[in-house]
């Protein structure tokens, strides 16, 4: 049973992603909001620590987890453009650029892979920290930012992610940074 956990919890990331879109609609409960955000963070740590521990880490585990993540943060980006729009217009060039960019991965991947990369690269951790550091304020006091922080570097994340598809020769899973995956294509990996 407690094998399960980390796959568990990233259900339940996929289930909060809804639930917090329902909640940011009734806009009645902004301090629930935030702790969902919270919930959803702590369980995107620990899947990947649990599953290491236990042994159940796996490609498989690893694409879900990252299917789920970008699930999650559609529901919650569109909470977020529902219910402060006007706050975050003036960022929709930002906004653009970091969907484009992680379009293009998503798209670079499926062309190259067959399947959505996993690289849980450090600069996606720092840009899903930033990004729930951002939707808190957002969320409680319409202040976007940090908003504006976060979506720089993950335009950076997602460039890096797009070059990193673009240097390894077959799926890889868990490759942290792209001097890591040069690496690994001089290693003839």
């Amino acid at each position: 049973m407690l094998r399960r956990l980390p796959a568990f919890l990233i259900a339940l990331r996929g289930l909060l992603g809804p639930l917090l879109f329902a909640l940011a609609l009734g806009g009645r409960v902004p301090w629930l909001f935030a702790a969902g955000l919270g919930l959803a963070l702590l369980s995107d740590i620990f899947d990947g620590v649990l599953a290491r521990r236990l042994g159940v880490a796996s490609p498989r585990l690893r694409w879900a987890d990252s299917v789920v993540d970008g699930w999650f943060v559609l529901w919650v980006a569109a909470a977020l453009l529902l219910t402060h729009f006007e706050t975050l217009r003036p960022g929709f060039p930002l906004l653009a650029a970091y969907l484009l960019t992680d379009v293009a991965g998503w798209l670079a991947d499926l062309g190259k892979y067959g399947r959505v990369a996993a690289y849980h690269a450090y600069s996606s951790k720092l840009t899903g920290v930033l990004l729930f550091a951002a939707t808190v304020p957002l969320s409680l006091r319409d202040d976007p930012a940090l908003l504006w922080v976060a979506l720089g570097v993950g335009v950076l994340n997602h460039l890096e992610r797009l070059a990193m598809t673009l240097v390894l020769p077959h799926w890889t899973p868990d490759v942290p940074t792209l001097w890591h995956a040069l690496r690994r294509r001089a290693a003839g990996g």
